[in-house]
């Protein structure tokens, strides 16, 4: 019996979090059986490995309004032709480009129309963004806070569900070196280098540290335009010494592995990847109380209450994320970790267990569910 086939839609394969989920989301498919084709608009310099099945609809970003809006078009028009050539049973699209493209190419086609949210900043309003949230069978939102986030923009949508990212843990969690208080505080972060990570707040942040912890080193993770900028205020700072730049690792494991502590300073985020991974190295984790993610993930349960100072969670600690006096607070907050080392032996125990409810099993196994639910109108 011929597989029916799944679409799953991603601007590209460069290296970044919704990437590797996209990566993920295709295999996941596959393991349920069906046919999973990749499309992608454009081929990028830097790409995660993939050998399956790839369509390139040779559609990259256009500058100018109107040159967006043809792309976009130009892009609905190419995926409409491959949903009526493979008969797809659902499109699947990550992000807002994608999810743009999904929907229209979906009018009065046969086949699931499935979007997903993977950043706070797809949350907006105006009637594009209304229009896509509408038309589409499910809203997917990899965070309980930007399901919340959604539905107080969209109060009418009754199309949102909640699948958070899945991965692959097994490898991670078999790869901490040693108690997260043995030797020097070695503290890892990691994510693109972009300004909305936050990087420039952690290393002024780790200035605090310094001064508390004179040996105190910090890894940052990951590539992108902001790298120099970066690498310029750790010089500027007298760090140069203490901070490093490993560039974009395919596989981090073994480095986070060599850490003890993980710090995320993002101004917002979807569902941070990184911290996920690093809490399935057995990291303790200080992380910003962003948009979103952060929050659901390090407490016991959900709130959409902001976090005001320092919180203590199950399984790590949040730092309030506005601008003023984050960088007292956050590196307070690091050194105040440091010297608990029961609190972080109870971290230590506690993060892989948390991460593992992000498992690709659990993954997929809401992706069947959402396929599976009768109310998706197609």
């Amino acid at each position: 019996m011929e597989r029916k086939t799944i679409l799953v839609v991603s601007p590209s394969l460069g290296t970044g979090g919704r990437e590797k989920i996209a990566l993920n989301t295709v295999r996941c498919f596959e393991q349920l059986g069906y046919r999973a084709v990749l499309v992608v608009f454009r081929r990028c310099e830097t790409e995660y490995p993939y050998d399956g099945e790839r369509v390139d609809l040779d559609e990259p970003p256009r500058t100018g309004t109107a040159g967006r809006i043809r792309a976009q078009l130009a892009r609905a028009r190419k995926l409409r032709s491959l949903r009526q050539r493979y008969r797809a049973e659902c499109v699947y699209s990550l992000g807002e480009a994608a999810n743009i493209a999904n929907v229209l190419s979906g009018r009065h086609e046969r086949g699931k129309t499935v979007i997903s949210l993977h950043g706070n900043a797809e949350l907006r309003t105006g009637f594009v963004p209304g229009w896509v949230y509408r038309h589409a069978d499910r809203v997917v939102c990899v965070a309980q806070d930007m399901q919340y986030r959604l539905k107080q923009l969209y109060p009418a949508l009754e199309n949102t569900v909640v699948i958070e990212n899945g991965y692959e843990l097994s490898a991670a969690g078999a790869g901490k070196d040693g108690p997260s208080g043995s030797g020097s505080l070695r503290i890892a972060a990691m994510g693109r280098l972009n300004e909305v990570k936050g990087f420039d707040r952690l290393i002024t942040s780790f200035c605090v540290i310094r001064h508390a912890v004179p040996d105190a080193v910090l890894t940052i993770i990951g590539k992108g335009a902001g790298e120099e900028k970066l690498k310029a205020l750790v010089r500027g700072l007298g760090l140069r010494d203490a901070v490093r730049f490993p560039g974009f690792l395919p596989d981090p494991v073994p480095v986070l592995a060599q850490h003890n502590m993980f710090a995320l300073t993002s101004y917002e985020e979807g569902f941070p990847n990184a911290m996920i991974e690093a809490m399935g190295c057995g990291l303790p984790v200080v992380a910003s109380d962003c948009p979103t993610g952060p929050r659901e993930i390090l407490s016991e349960a959900y709130s959409p209450e902001p976090v005001r100072e320092t919180r203590t969670e199950k399984y790590g600690v949040l730092v309030e994320n506005s601008d003023a006096g984050f960088e007292g607070r956050f590196g307070g907050a690091v050194v105040d970790l440091w010297n608990n080392p029961e609190q972080r032996a109870a971290y230590e125990g506690a993060c892989p267990r948390r991460a593992g409810d992000f498992s690709l099993e659990r993954y997929r196994e809401k992706l069947k569910e959402l396929l599976d639910d009768p109310d998706v109108r197609k």
